[in-house]
């Protein structure tokens, strides 16, 4: 099975002591992302707390990044309007896609990636 993680699931690893635990408990699986979380979870990490880029790089290389392609960009531009994504949730949504098969998952804590992903056929998990 596939995990495709979003940038809120990253940054709750890296913020939240409890969410970490499950992340190291689960560290043999395969994890991917899209090549965005890096920038979004090091900016974040930057703008709240810069004493936890180094930890932030060290769960930055737990992960597989997919590479964000032309065909990743032209699907997250052409999603209809029922699909309600900010512009960078939509290049995630699009790599997930693109991605993953019936019985992988998009991990996210973001109610509006959850309720598009699940209008765009893809299982969701809001914990792990």
């Amino acid at each position: 099975m596939i995990k495709y993680f979003d940038s809120s699931v990253l940054l709750s690893v890296l913020f939240d002591p409890g969410t970490q635990k499950n992340f190291v408990k689960s560290a043999r699986q395969e994890f991917f992302t899209s090549r965005l979380s890096q920038v979004e979870v090091l900016r974040t990490v930057m703008k709240v707390n810069p004493e936890l880029a180094e930890r932030a790089v060290g769960i930055l290389r737990k992960v597989q990044f997919i590479e964000i392609t032309d065909q990743i960009i032209d699907d997250a531009s052409s999603y209809p309007t029922d699909i309600t994504l900010k512009s960078s949730d939509a290049i995630h949504m699009a790599t997930a896609e693109l991605l993953l098969d019936v019985d992988d998952v998009l991990l996210t804590f973001d109610k509006q990636m959850a309720l598009n992903a699940e209008r765009l056929g893809i299982k969701v998990l809001t914990s792990f």
